[in-house]
């Protein structure tokens, strides 16, 4: 199937779909009115490597129909949605399945699947900037899609001090002012290193 009738369509109202690959499983989340969960295979057919910008979705899309010959699933996870109830259920499933080609983890994603020391981490009572005593650089380790790099609860250990004590583009008098510099990962400090 490539398309909903026109009836079916707006019967549908917002909705929130996932892309099975061959093997059924979950590789991306999304949420559309109308014809959106069937637009990803038409980009697919359209995308040309060398001239747009990557997008290792559509890539991905190719290659498994050039292996297979078919397009990915398409599973209607739930319709008959509002726009907020379509985001946030979005947001909830591009968490909970860790879904490899969604390069946005969807609204206010950060609110879900914490871990319970990342709740804690949130909630607790921070330490006062003021009553650091030193001068720290944070570093995110949030991780990027662009870079290949992954978020921190799938860095390995060995990996932190490469992630964090990377070459940081700052003034030589802010530079020349650190003490310490530490990795965050959702607003809790997750590894610290004198300088």
């Amino acid at each position: 199937m490539n398309e909903f009738s026109q009836e079916t369509a707006e019967a549908i109202r917002s909705y929130v779909y996932a892309l099975l690959d061959s093997r059924r499983r979950t590789f991306y989340v999304g949420k559309g009115r109308g014809q959106r969960c069937f637009q990803h295979a038409r980009a697919a057919i359209k995308y040309r490597k060398s001239s747009d910008e990557p997008n290792p979705k559509l890539e991905f899309i190719r290659d498994l129909h050039r292996k297979t010959g078919e397009w990915p699933r398409i599973e209607i996870i739930r319709h008959e949605l509002n726009d907020d109830e379509a985001r946030l259920l979005e947001a909830i499933l591009i968490k909970a399945f860790r879904t490899d080609y969604n390069l946005a983890a969807g609204l206010n994603a950060n609110n879900f699947c914490l871990s319970t020391e990342d709740v804690e981490g949130i909630h607790s009572d921070p330490l006062p900037e003021s009553e650091l005593g030193s001068s720290v650089l944070l570093v995110s380790l949030n991780g990027s899609k662009k870079d290949g790099l992954n978020p921190f609860p799938d860095i390995r250990k060995r990996e932190l001090p490469r992630r964090v004590l990377r070459y940081w583009r700052m003034a030589r008098e802010k530079a020349a002012i650190v003490d310490y510099i530490a990795g965050v990962y959702r607003q809790v400090v997750r590894i610290v290193f004198e300088v």
